[in-house]
């Protein structure tokens, strides 16, 4: 619409209204249901599982009762199980995937507080600080790294503390935390060499070569 309005005359190839453009109103519609699942997914994280389960289960009765309306002159059985198998489906692969994600090993995060972390920095132990939230896409895109074997080994065997501060609901102590360190956006992670109260800080898009490398260095002074 932007391109549009900026240059009308784009919508000469455009080819003119017609069945095409319902189709693809219809496919766009499944962009929305996926930003929907998103959503949910962020909540989870928020209230608890029957609230989630409450919710998604509401939504599926007004979209029913929508699609039933749209259909009712046309009566036809196969689209109702077609609906209900989509959703279902849809369901079924959001706890399928949390399931798989739930057996893989991870690092071993203590939920950040004050005292913890000034525990853990006194302690003389490297320490490793991420800033994390629900809602932020590269925050998860980050995750994946922390279930690798390799990094997950590498913080047991120089006995890394890991710290998540975790921002999916705004906390003035990690909002404090993080101005601290002169940042004020997420993704945000820091690591303490051992013995040492200066922070060293890694981009906001990190990766398992720069974490081994820059711990590996370190742990060489």
């Amino acid at each position: 619409f932007l391109l549009i309005s900026l240059f009308p005359s784009i919508i000469k190839i455009f080819p003119v209204p017609g069945k095409w453009l319902e189709t693809f109103k219809e496919f766009m519609g499944f962009a929305m249901l996926l930003s929907c699942v998103w959503l949910l997914w962020i909540l989870t994280s928020q209230i608890n599982i029957s609230s989630v389960m409450l919710i998604i289960a509401i939504l599926i009765i007004i979209s029913f009762f929508i699609w039933s309306l749209e259909k009712s002159n046309k009566s036809k059985i196969t689209r109702a199980i077609s609906l209900f198998g989509f959703l279902f489906s849809c369901i079924f692969s959001i706890y399928s995937a949390d399931n798989s994600q739930k057996d893989l090993e991870t690092v071993a995060w203590k939920d950040y507080s004050p005292n913890v972390l000034e525990e853990a920095t006194s302690s003389g132990k490297p320490v490793f600080v991420s800033f994390t939230a629900a809602w932020c896409i590269n925050c998860q895109f980050n995750s994946r790294v922390f279930l690798d074997k390799e990094i997950v080994n590498l913080f047991k065997t120089k006995d890394i503390q890991a710290i998540q501060c975790d921002w999916t609901n705004r906390s003035k102590d990690i909002s404090d935390l993080l101005k601290s360190y002169g940042s004020a956006s997420i993704p945000f992670y820091v690591y303490y060499p051992a013995g040492s109260r200066e922070p060293i800080r890694f981009p906001s898009i990190i990766t398992k070569n720069k974490i081994i490398k820059t711990i590996e260095f370190e742990a060489q002074k």
